[in-house]
């Protein structure tokens, strides 16, 4: 029986990528009609923020509205701010 194990394991190993593959090619696809999310971080202060508001602009010319969605995690004290953002 020890003879057989690794092909058992090679046997068992194609099934599951045969599965897979299936299952994969029924699922519907999550990226269809969706913006793509660019993540930015800024842990500074409000001051910081303030001086960067010209590179956020520029930030939305790279990244059109049309294709995707700008996400801004920062510092809790000028979130309020960066929401009335366009």
């Amino acid at each position: 029986m020890t003879f057989l194990k690794p092909y058992l394991i090679v046997i068992k190993s194609l099934l599951f990528y045969l599965f897979d593959s299936m299952a994969l090619l029924k699922a519907p696809s999550t990226q269809l009609n969706k913006l793509e999310l660019v993540l930015l971080i800024r842990q500074d202060a409000i001051g910081d923020f303030l001086m960067w508001l010209d590179t956020a602009k520029e930030y939305r010319k790279l990244y059109p509205p049309e294709k995707y969605k700008i996400v801004l995690a920062g510092n809790k004290i000028w979130c309020s701010l960066a929401e009335e953002l366009p």
